[in-house]
């Protein structure tokens, strides 16, 4: 890769600054199943909180849409590591 930190503690450090989806890219790259398991878990929450956040009126509705692409990549996300999973 063009970027690299020289330890793992500016690695670290950096890593708090990147954007989310830079994070999933560079796991993409890295073939890091685990990380994309522990997804799992966190988005659905994410997109029930918006929902509740709307329905509450305390966000616009267009937050839902948010939640919806979080669902729908959710379980994008669980076919696919699911597909991995399958022997050939």
């Amino acid at each position: 890769t063009a970027w690299r930190c020289r330890s793992s503690r500016s690695s670290a450090r950096a890593s708090r600054r990147l954007p989310v989806g830079w994070r999933y890219l560079r796991a993409a790259r890295a073939k890091s199943v685990a990380f994309f398991r522990a997804t799992l878990a966190g988005r659905p929450i994410a997109a029930a909180a918006f929902i509740v956040l709307v329905a509450a009126n305390l966000a616009p509705p267009a937050l839902l849409l948010f939640a919806a692409a979080d669902l729908a990549g959710t379980i994008w996300t669980w076919r696919a590591l699911r597909a991995d999973a399958r022997p050939m």
